[in-house]
This record gives C-alpha cells, sequence and structure tokens, in this order.
C-alpha cells in the first residue's frame, strides 16, 4: 500500500492487525537484505511523503519520511543549510536518520541522528489499532532517544521528522586516486592514525576495490590549499591522481554520489573500529584486496571522532560514539555462479581482521574493553576506570542510565502486540514478533544509511 498522509499509515496498520497479517514498511528500498519486503503480508510504502518545510527564525526543517538524502540536501541547500547525511542521494532519509547515519559532514556536525530533535511515528494501541505521537523533549523523550540511531522498525512507523539546521556554504571535496595496490598497506596506516584525529571540518573516506584505491576528503571553512596542507602526508605516498570540486554543498554532494549502478549482487558487513589496525591486519586486508571474488568487490573506510563523540542533549541510542573510524569489505557481483565465492569472501573478510583486533584488544588495558554493558565514551572518560568506585558522581549516574536504557526497548518489525506502559506515558509504544531479527545491510558506497525507516536494526551507514 502506498501511502500519502500519517493517517494512511494508520489505516493500513489496523486493517494488518484485524486481518492478523505481518506487515514490513518500505520507503528508499535499499535494504539489502529484504526486511523491507514480506511474502503474504502487507507492505506499507511511505516513499511518497515527501513534504518539507522550513522555519527561518528557529532554523529547524520538518521533513516528511518519503524524501531521499539527495532530494533533502538539495531543499536544504537552496536556503543555505544542510544536515548530515549519508553519501548516496537514492537511500532514505528516515532509516539513515533512525540507524545513525554518518556521511562526508559526520566529523563537523555529528551524526545525522544528532540532528533529530522530534519525530511523529504511528505506533501500536490496544488490540488492533495505531495512533500517531510526536516523540520530542517534552513528551515521549524515550521515543525520541530511541529514534536517534536505535534502528529502523523497532517502536513504529515514522512519518515525518525535525531537524536543527547547520548553515554551511561552500565546501571543497577532493578524490585522489591511486591505479594499483603497491602502496595500499601504508596508505592505511598513515589513514587511520591521521583521520580520526583530524580537524573537525574535515571528513575522509577510503574506498579500495579490485584495481586502485581512492581517498575522498570534504573541508568546509577553508579552501584548496588548507585541504592539500591537511591531507598532505597522505598524498605524499606514491603519486595519486588529484581532482577538486568546490561550490555549494548540493553541487559537490553530486559529485561524492557515485556509487556504481551496474551491479545487482551486494554482501557487506560493518565494523566500528576503536584502536587502529595491527600490522598482521593491515596485511590481511592487502591479501584480500589483492584476491577478490570481482572487479567491484571493495573494502570501505570513513573516519569518525569529532563531532560524533558528543551526544545531543537528551542523549541518543546510537551506540558507537568512541569509533575511530567505521569500515566494511564489500563483495559485489552480478553472476549467481559467484555466489558462493562472493559470499565466502565477504563474511572471511569480515571475520578476518576483526579477530587480529580482538586478540589485541585482550592484551590492552580494562580502558578498551565494554564494562557493565556500557561503552564508555573517550569524551566522558578518556582513561576509563577500574571500577565505579572510581568514578565521580555525575559520572556513575550517566553510566547507570545508559544501562537502563537498553533494557526498555522491544525490538522488532513485524506483528503488533501489546507492549508494556512505559511510566509517565499514555499507552505503549513498541510492537514485536516471534521471527528473528537480521542485520541490514545496503547496496551503498559511501556515507552509508539504514535502508528504510522501518526494517529493523543496521550493521552501520546506513
Amino acid at each position: 500500500m502506498f501511502c500519502a498522509t500519517a493517517q494512511d499509515v494508520i489505516n493500513a496498520i489496523h486493517w494488518a492487525r484485524e486481518q492478523g497479517i505481518a506487515l514490513r514498511a518500505r520507503s528508499g528500498r535499499h535494504s539489502l537484505e529484504g526486511w523491507s519486503s514480506v511474502d503474504g503480508g502487507l507492505v506499507i510504502d511511505v516513499s511518497r511523503m515527501k513534504s518539507i518545510s522550513i522555519d527561518h527564525t528557529a532554523r529547524t526543517a520538518t521533513v516528511g519520511t518519503g524524501l531521499t538524502q539527495l532530494e533533502t540536501v538539495t531543499a536544504l541547500g537552496q536556503h543555505g543549510f544542510a544536515v548530515p547525511t549519508g553519501s548516496e542521494g537514492g537511500v532514505g532519509l528516515g532509516g539513515v536518520i533512525l540507524g545513525g547515519g554518518f556521511g562526508l559532514l559526520t566529523r563537523s556536525m555529528g551524526m545525522a541522528c544528532d540532528s533529530l530533535i522530534a519525530a511523529d511515528v504511528v505506533v501500536a494501541i490496544g488490540e488492533r489499532s495505531a495512533k500517531l505521537i510526536r516523540a520530542c523533549e517534552d513528551d515521549h523523550s524515550d521515543l525520541l532517544w530511541a529514534c536517534r540511531g536505535g534502528g529502523g522498525g523497532n517502536f513504529g512507523i515514522a512519518t515525518s521528522y525535525t531537524f536543527a539546521l547547520h548553515e554551511l556554504s561552500d565546501v571543497t571535496f577532493l578524490v585522489a586516486r591511486w591505479g594499483n595496490h603497491d602502496q595500499l598497506a601504508d596508505l592505511l596506516r598513515m589513514w587511520q592514525r591521521d583521520a580520526p584525529v583530524a580537524d573537525e571540518k574535515l571528513t575522509s573516506a577510503l574506498e579500495i576495490d579490485a584495481n586502485a584505491i581512492e581517498l575522498c576528503a570534504l573541508r568546509h571553512g577553508a579552501g584548496r590549499q588548507q585541504l592539500l596542507a591537511e591531507l598532505a602526508p597522505l598524498l605524499a605516498i606514491g603519486e595519486p591522481e588529484l581532482t577538486f570540486i568546490e561550490g555549494s554543498w548540493p553541487t559537490v554532494y553530486r559529485e561524492v554520489d557515485r556509487g556504481p549502478a551496474d551491479v545487482k549482487l551486494w554482501k557487506f558487513y560493518s565494523q566500528f573500529v576503536t584502536s587502529p589496525f595491527p600490522e598482521e591486519a593491515l596485511d590481511m586486508i592487502v591479501r584480500f584486496m589483492s584476491n577478490t571474488p570481482s572487479p567491484a568487490s571493495n573494502f570501505y573506510c570513513t573516519s569518525f571522532g569529532g563531532a560524533v563523540r558528543q551526544a545531543p542533549p537528551g542523549g541518543s541510542a546510537f551506540p558507537h560514539r568512541d569509533a575511530l573510524f567505521y569500515c566494511e569489505p564489500g563483495a559485489a557481483w552480478n553472476d549467481p555462479a559467484l555466489n558462493s565465492q562472493a559470499l565466502a569472501w565477504a563474511a572471511d573478510f569480515w571475520q578476518g581482521p576483526a579477530a587480529v583486533q580482538r586478540r589485541g584488544l585482550r592484551q590492552r588495558p580494562q580502558r578498551c574493553r565494554r564494562r557493565l554493558g556500557t561503552r564508555l565514551l573517550r569524551r566522558q572518560l578518556p582513561t576509563a576506570p577500574s571500577s565505579q568506585g572510581d568514578l565521580r558522581p555525575g559520572q556513575r549516574l550517566q553510566l547507570r542510565a545508559k544501562r537502563a536504557r537498553p533494557d526498555r526497548l522491544r525490538r522488532s518489525p513485524l506483528t503488533w502486540t501489546n507492549a508494556v506502559s512505559r511510566p509517565g506515558h499514555d499507552g505503549p509504544w513498541c510492537w514485536t514478533t516471534d521471527e528473528p531479527q537480521a542485520r541490514n545491510r545496503k547496496p551503498l558506497r559511501k556515507g552509508r544509511g539504514d535502508p528504510d525507516p522501518v526494517t529493523g536494526p543496521p550493521t552501520t551507514r546506513q
């Protein structure tokens, strides 16, 4: 069913619950694992909900969940505004926001979900019905917290989002290309050292395919010469070909959005990296990239740090703020005869460097570990304490709050039930299912965001 309004969504959910059938919601159609479709059930398509309203005085925008990232960037850019998004234009905005969302503005503006200040969400009510509620700082604040990176499809169907806007004028975008893998280990080693601690207005990404290496970097607030100076250690390795684009963010965004369009089959795995890859892992990456199942198969990394470490007021469910960078091996192919080879390559690639890194972490101090189910943010605790007794009172309260929050969430996207009402709220807002959750991936090239606003927790971008 194609919905044009929130009432259409309510009606669709009401009918599905009366009939006792499973449902899915769909927006940008980037759920690689197929979690935005269902056999024998109802697909609620919100891709036509493309409204946008900008309040110049308050510097906020309210947008429909059906907008794509390119449509959002273009509409806001006409007024000199931006919100951080992923970098592939065809991805639905809703899934990006609900899953966290990162791209080439991440280090300066934070995660996409950090700009979210309110969301309209259709939730379960009673035995068979649904209703629209608004999650904001003053009302249903726990749902707003969950919508900031908790993953789509866990709590309801989002129909619109309200963002705090950032002013953004011209930007400088650089692509450096090395035509072989001769310097791959050196580039990875230098990039993972420098990129997470660079100026916050600089975000960069490395992408390696079977034949070449590309560095993409976006800087605002400075020109070409400043960008070259900041990237000098990387650009001194080998003899890369350099391409510059300077202009407004919407103009540059169209060049950033350069994902391959001729590949039908994809499989990604993702990792949020909290300490640099050791030499053994770097050597393993070089070996995997010398033996790809297809020319388009790749390894992608994008830098974190900067504003990512600062959670928005009220906090967020996004759990990876201490990451230095995000990376993913991705198999891309067209011939079904390569299915087994490509899937095995991607799975082995994902497990190999990660296992090496885990072995290294076990030999590091406690500050690299999870404790009590909570990942300690470096911005709060530069050196993690050996016990809760070492925490200041305010820090202990923060940890308790972070541990308590996930226990309040019941996660799944399929059938609606009566969830337990939360204290201080007028009714349940979760749904649950007996079907297993699965990790979502999507066929994106850069700045991954989630695939759809209601399709289950992401493994990243998207």
